[in-house]
């Protein structure tokens, strides 16, 4: 049997509940932070049956995700790049 305040959080995440107000009702036996349940949740491969069936393959799916990060990412600088130029600026 688990704890009523996990399947309070289980139920409303199964039932695409709206989360903020789960984790309000449960708020005094919150072990983790609410984006750690969503982590956890999501992890588990927890998800509402209607949002299994996308019609796109994993692979399909990993390939928009990668392009999307490579997309968002060129929008900043490259990191060491910008590491080495704070360690130029430090030694001059």
């Amino acid at each position: 049997m688990l704890p009523n305040s996990l399947q309070v959080i289980l139920d409303g995440w199964d039932n695409s509940a709206e989360m903020d107000e789960i984790f309000c009702q449960v708020k005094a036996d919150l072990i983790y932070l609410k984006p750690s349940w969503y982590c956890l949740l999501a992890g588990m491969g927890r998800f509402p049956a209607h949002l299994a069936r996308t019609g796109h393959s994993p692979d399909d799916l990993a390939s928009r995700a990668r392009s999307y990060c490579v997309q968002t990412t060129s929008q900043f600088l490259d990191h060491r790049a910008a590491l080495a130029a704070l360690a130029s600026r430090a030694h001059a």
